[in-house]
């Protein structure tokens, strides 16, 4: 065997044969499979894992196609596992535990790949051991021991199959590098004077006993000597009899530098760095090296035939660093004149005095045209042509390494780079349609991969030194191999979602997602960044995690398939900004997490669970449905048995007829794209920014079937002017009572300090001046009514403490008491209204509670007297009006809102909650309400109903009663038995006196 194939010799016949491995394979090992004691295959390990030859009659081996493989890691070193299995079991081991298994059964088919045990990979991973020899076998014909040899020392495993978790132990171990495993070469032969070899290297190993199924002893070779391990003792041997004194006193660190070892029953051959020499004896005992004729060279392998009763010997001499089938010549810079200059052959691993290895693919980057599975490329880049390939763009440069496959790392063979032939690349199963609708057709992808086969020159050559040979940002490989090509048949000319040679491709979206093409690429970066660990510290994002993550697809909208299209989750940009945690196209685990922290406390626990938040598949698939605990309304189950509550009482008012995307505004759907209008943003706790949170939004939304379309909506900006209970108060103003230090959305904006107000016909938000504090309402929440309403006002609920006073009559009449520290009302606190700020004698919910009852005074009133206010508009039918515009326009800015509400009572319609209580109360901020003279309190703790004359004796609403003379008691001062106005003792001259009426 050699590097490049393998040879059969016919003794018999002296005849050979020689059988070639496919280009770019290399072999490292192997052995001769018997069954019953006759050969019917050839195992070797090679650079892509097992290969099994099979052995014709004659003794020859079988084409290349006939072989059967097991591709897998590069295997350095192979060897039979012991047993009586039926089938042949082989183990094949390389670098720092790579390796495996394989079943061969009669036949000479590979039928079966096992991997390794944990234990032998875990010792030679530990290790960073390269394996160079293996023996398995019955230990004193008892135990099942697994010897490996490698760069480094000895392992042994017991174990009969080497597939079991067995650990395995060091018998001897040594590197200069760092590593966990401690030194130990005490048992070893001393390296000689002037040797910078590894002492405990083995070079081969070899079982050596009665029979193949009692193992007597392990004989190995190391750079300082041939060792024998004693199965029996457990005792290592060496030195003495074992040892080559040399020629005439010299050479023995040559000659006990051994590479081989071939046991003949009565005789050790040793191949050394000298050459072959022999050592009398077996596994038993030793009688010293023996006289005989010198293979000359350093012999790395040996083997014996037997014939016409004499033993041959055969050794395989490595040849050193190069063949020398041409001498170098020092004049000339081509000494094989095989085209390639010395000094490149070198560097690139090639060999100077080799002719024929300008022919060779080494790295197998050639064309297989066929695709027909032989492993034969019918079209070879070969070495030559790789050193004389001229760059096709300026990034690139001349010469292609002829050691690496891909010389410019992007995916691509040279080869095919150069040749322009990327059916190995390419997927021609899938496709877009004229519509650039993405469909997969078996039957016309079919069609699509005979059809490249059958043409040349479909694709045109890219540059094998320039991983971008369009310059457009993303690789050569990455493009083809995520390109499709477009129309309803293959014909060769189509057009292709990407193309390495168009770097306006850069910007399309073939599949529509919102992310182009080089964003897509660059996601792929961000994962290979994640790999490497470099996410952890500002994402927290673990290489394991980030193994779970998709690979970024241009040609699937959702990559990771969490049902969130790419362009939504990165929001169409092409990299991961660290302020976007929580949201990523690639990790399909975060369609249930929730990074903005927005949903509603449903139970008001202080804790945002699972299924009152409003995590990212709520937030995306807001733009088309809605839901109802684990289903949509269509009654379509939700994924993972999520379940949510924020939708539960959307339908109280009546079911909906549109979602809410249905009716977002232009300002939220403006500039996505199809994929993702009418979505929210899942980094945004307040989608719209009308200043109230999504999730807040959701849970207080309704369908208003008489104003057919949502009370909230957290698409719709304009919602926040809007008035959902029509008590007087916004939602933007409900929603922002919270304490600022609880807000979603504007820690310093809250109610009431900042107010809604009109400005022409706009809507728009005003600071409140000259307020001596940042406090808004929901700071002076109990924890009682936290339990009951939450953290902010009911925009459902025209009395959100329940204390009889609608929230927008507290919000527009309260006022801060410095002296107190607090607000004189408080949609928020049940029970206030016990401040008298304008000091008229009535306490705030006083004046409010005239809107709906009698003045209680401690009079007693007919039960079927008629309200004041009632009363007001038969006394003086246009005061009413006047009086509610005069409460409104004094509030300033602040009850300018309000006129809208005012005027559509004027012209007709019916009064809402809010205008329903002021067109019956006084106002709490001004002490003469109706503008009469007289104080409000005056007014109220005085009046009675008047019998005669069938009204109030005097109302606080109306200013009709100042010239009344309730209490008649008034005094005809010139006795004409008349009393004059000048006479008369009114009731406005009464509070002007600051008398009592009725004394």
């Amino acid at each position: 065997m050699t590097k490049y194939g393998v040879s059969v010799l016919n003794l018999d016949a002296s005849a050979q044969s020689h059988h070639s491995l496919p280009q770019g394979v290399v072999l490292h090992d192997g052995f001769l499979a018997t069954s019953d004691g006759s050969p019917y295959a050839v195992v070797m390990g090679t650079s892509i894992g097992f290969a099994v030859a099979p052995l014709l009659a004659d003794g020859a081996l079988g084409t290349v196609g006939t072989w059967s493989w097991s591709m897998g890691e590069p295997l350095h070193a192979v060897a039979p596992l012991g047993g009586e299995d039926v089938n042949l079991h082989a183990i094949g081991l390389g670098q720092a535990g790579e390796g495996s298994i394989v079943e061969i059964d009669g036949s000479a088919t590979v039928v079966s790949t096992h991997v390794l045990g944990t234990g032998i990979v875990a010792g030679l991973s530990e290790a960073n051991a390269s394996v160079s020899s293996i023996q398995h076998g019955l230990a004193g014909g008892t135990t099942f021991h697994l010897f490996i040899g490698t760069d480094r020392g000895l392992f042994i495993v017991d174990t009969a199959t080497a597939r079991d978790d067995t650990t395995g132990a060091w018998r001897f171990f040594y590197t200069p590098d760092d590593s966990p495993i401690p030194t130990d070469v005490d048992e070893l032969r001393s390296l000689p004077l002037g040797s910078n070899d590894n002492p405990a290297e083995i070079r081969d190993l070899v079982l050596d006993g009665p029979s193949s199924s009692n193992a007597q002893a392990l004989w190995f070779g190391t750079p300082s000597g041939l060792h024998k391990l004693d199965l029996n003792d457990d005792f290592i041997e060496h030195s003495g009899l074992y040892v080559h004194p040399g020629v005439d006193g010299k050479l023995s660190k040559e000659t006990n530098n051994i590479h081989a070892i071939h046991p003949t029953g009565d005789e050790l051959l040793i191949g050394s760095q000298w050459g072959l020499w022999a050592l009398a004896g077996d596994y038993a005992a030793v009688y010293g090296v023996q006289d005989q004729t010198r293979l000359p060279g350093e012999i790395v392998a040996l083997a014996t035939s037997v014939g016409d009763g004499n033993v041959s010997v055969y050794g395989a001499a490595s040849p050193g660093r190069f063949a020398n089938l041409q001498l170098m010549d020092p004049g000339a810079n081509d000494s094989d004149a095989d085209g390639m200059p010395d000094g490149w052959e070198v560097v690139h691993g090639l060999d100077p005095t080799d002719p024929w290895d300008a022919l060779f693919d080494d790295d197998a980057d050639g064309l297989d045209l066929d695709q027909s599975g032989d492993m034969n490329l019918e079209r070879l880049w070969t070495n030559l042509k790789e050193f004389r390939y001229v760059k096709l763009t300026p990034e690139g440069y001349n010469s292609t390494d002829p050691r690496v496959g891909d010389t410019d790392g992007d995916g691509v063979g040279d080869g095919s780079e150069y040749y322009g032939f990327f059916f190995e690349q390419s997927n021609l199963w899938c496709y877009y349609t004229v519509q650039m609708d993405y469909l997969c057709d078996s039957a016309k992808g079919e069609v699509a991969n005979a059809t490249y086969l059958s043409l040349a020159n479909i694709d045109a050559g890219t540059d094998p030194t320039n991983p971008d040979s369009d310059g457009d940002g993303m690789p050569d490989g990455w493009e083809i191999q995520h390109r499709r090509w477009v129309g309803d048949t293959f014909t060769g000319g189509n057009n292709w979602s990407l193309d390495p040679l168009r770097a306006e491709d850069a910007n399309w979206d073939a599949d529509g997602d919102g992310l182009p093409n080089l964003c897509e690429y660059q996601w792929s970066v961000v994962r290979l960044m994640g790999l490497n660990g470099d996410l952890l510290e500002d994402y927290g994002e673990s290489p394991e995690a980030v193994e779970a993550w998709a690979v970024a697809d241009p040609n699937l909208v959702d990559s990771d398939g969490d049902t969130l299209p790419d362009g939504w989750e990165s929001k169409g940009l092409c990299s991961w900004d660290p302020s976007r945690r929580g949201v990523n196209p690639l990790n399909g685990s975060d369609a249930f997490e929730n990074p903005d922290g927005d949903g509603y406390d449903v139970n008001r626990d202080g804790v945002l669970s699972d299924d009152e938040a409003f995590v990212n598949y709520l937030e995306y698939h807001i733009r088309n449905d809605l839901f109802n605990g684990n289903q949509t309304l269509d009654g379509v189950e939700l994924p993972g048995n999520f379940t949510t509550k924020l939708f539960d009482n959307i339908a109280d008012f009546g079911v909906p007829d549109d979602t809410f995307a249905d009716r977002a505004s232009g300002s939220v759907t403006a500039g996505l794209s199809s994929y993702s209008v009418g979505a929210a943003d899942p980094l945004n706790a307040d989608t719209d920014d009308d200043g109230m949170p999504d999730g807040w939004e959701v849970w207080f939304a309704r369908w208003n079937l008489l104003d057919d379309g949502w009370t909230l909506n957290p698409l719709d900006s304009t919602d926040r002017w809007q008035d959902a209970d029509d008590d007087g108060m916004t939602n933007w103003e409900e929603y922002n009572v919270i304490s600022p230090l609880l807000s979603e959305t504007d820690a310093n904006r809250s109610s009431p300090q900042w107010f809604v107000t009109t400005i022409g016909l706009a809507y728009a938000l005003q600071q409140w001046p000259g307020i001596p504090t940042t406090a808004s309402f929901g700071d002076f929440l109990s924890e009682n009514q936290t339990n009951l309403t939450g953290l902010t006002a009911d925009p459902n609920n025209v009395d959100t403490d329940g204390d009889g006073m609608l929230d927008g009559v507290e919000l527009l009449f309260t006022a801060w008491n410095v002296s107190a520290g607090t607000w004189t009302l408080n949609p928020l606190v049940a029970g206030d209204g016990d401040f008298d700020g304008d000091e008229d004698g009535l306490i705030d919910r006083q004046e409010f509670a005239l809107a709906s009852q009698q003045p209680d005074n401690g009079i007693d009133h007919p039960s079927d007297a008629p309200l004041l206010h009632v009363d007001g508009d038969f006394q003086q039918p246009t005061e009413k009006a006047q009086r509610v515009f005069n409460i409104l326009i004094s509030k300033e800015t602040r009850g300018k809102r309000l006129l809208n509400d005012f005027n559509a009572w004027q012209q007709g319609e019916p009064p809402n909650a809010f205008i329903e209580v002021v067109l019956g109360m006084t106002d709490p901020t001004i002490p003469d309400t109706d503008g009469d003279g007289m104080y409000d309190g005056f007014e109220y703790w005085f009046t009675s109903w008047d019998l005669n004359e069938n009204r109030w004796s005097i109302n606080p609403l109306i200013d009709g009663d100042v010239n009344l003379d309730s209490d008649m008691d008034s005094f005809d001062c010139n006795g004409d038995g008349e009393i004059d106005a000048n006479e008369t003792f009114s009731n406005l001259r009464e509070w002007e006196s600051r008398t009592w009426a009725n004394t």
